[in-house]
């Protein structure tokens, strides 16, 4: 008997990103600051402050809209307010006009250059708009402002990852916590990291610690799953990837990395039940049809398996994915050679 054997697709380490760049920018949002009445007029700076205030009132209800049209008035009395640059920028980033919040995070910074949160939320913008390097800039002054600015470090890590800058990524989210032991997303992220750099013991520790945390994460017991799939042991994979569905059963990349542990340990047949089930939800996940394959000719229906290779190797073509589907065509011809 030949001793050629097919070999499944490992998963992604990375599938999962937390804490988005666009998240974080609702805890400034939040954030209440201070109006200073700059007119000479008693009556003028009463009148600004009212608006001032109406707009704020409007940003936390989410009439941004209304709030913009209330620190438009405001800033017709106070040009050369700061802080009211500051939150119609906030008001314009909500309504996802980058452009026009970054005008106005431009004019706040004129007004007061020192200030951390406006480099915090123009970087935001500049990562909205796909401008990385200049986001990475005004979080890093952000953190020269404030070296305590742990939601900065956890973002510019963020963009650091993103660019596969992994030991940048992991001393931005250690900062972080070091601010904050118990941030949840700087644990998670840094176990991102560490995974993208192959360290899969300190990447085991710090999915773990999330789950501390928060024992209802669901993705961090998939990327833990994951990790444990990559180390070999399919068991405590198999017990995360369980976790993780029973937290979330429409997860076709857990339920697919489920068949992985489950084939690996030796169940085939609810291997392949369990690629069935990831592709009835997600009929265009190319590595589970390739799965599927595996487990159809591991059960020794080689007819299925090839129509399962054969439409992995279609949608790995349509997706842009050269390299995967020449992995596809190779493990068909050689099964096709035996």
């Amino acid at each position: 008997m030949s001793k050629f054997q097919l070999t499944a697709m490992k998963p992604s380490k990375a599938l999962y990103f937390f804490l988005g760049i666009a998240g974080i920018a609702a805890l400034v949002t939040a954030t209440r600051l201070p109006f200073i009445p700059l007119a000479s007029e008693k009556l003028m700076a009463i009148s600004t402050a009212n608006y001032a205030q109406q707009g704020l009132e409007k940003s936390h209800r989410g009439d941004y809209v209304g709030a913009i049209a209330d620190f438009d008035r405001a800033l017709q009395q106070q040009p050369r307010s700061a802080p009211l640059h500051l939150q119609r920028g906030l008001a314009y980033s909500q309504l996802g006009d980058s452009q026009q919040a970054i005008a106005d995070f431009d004019q706040s910074l004129q007004l007061d250059p020192n200030n951390s949160k406006t480099y915090y939320n123009r970087a935001i913008d500049y990562s909205q708009l796909g401008e990385t390097e200049r986001a990475i800039a005004d979080f890093s002054q952000a953190i020269k402002l404030d070296p305590n600015y742990a939601q900065a470090y956890i973002n510019r890590g963020t963009l650091r990852f993103q660019l596969g800058n992994g030991r940048g990524a992991i001393a931005d989210f250690s900062e972080a916590l070091r601010v904050d032991k118990n941030l949840l997303v700087a644990y998670y992220n840094r176990g991102l990291a560490y995974g993208q750099l192959g360290d899969n013991g300190a990447a085991l520790e710090d999915f773990s610690r999330a789950l501390d945390l928060d024992p209802q994460f669901a993705e961090a017991y998939v990327n833990r799953g994951n990790v444990r799939l990559q180390m070999g042991d399919n068991r405590g994979a198999i017990r995360d990837f369980t976790q993780a569905l029973q937290l979330n059963s429409q997860d076709a990349f857990a339920l697919n990395n489920l068949g992985l542990a489950q084939m690996g340990a030796g169940d085939t047949e609810a291997a392949l039940g369990n690629f069935e089930k990831a592709l009835a939800l997600s009929p265009d996940y190319a590595q589970a049809y390739f799965n599927q394959g595996l487990a159809r000719y591991k059960l020794g229906n080689q007819t299925g398996a090839n129509q399962s290779f054969q439409t992995a190797a279609q949608l790995f073509e349509q997706q842009g994915m050269a390299e995967a589907r020449a992995e596809v065509l190779a493990q068909v011809e050689a099964m096709a050679a035996r």
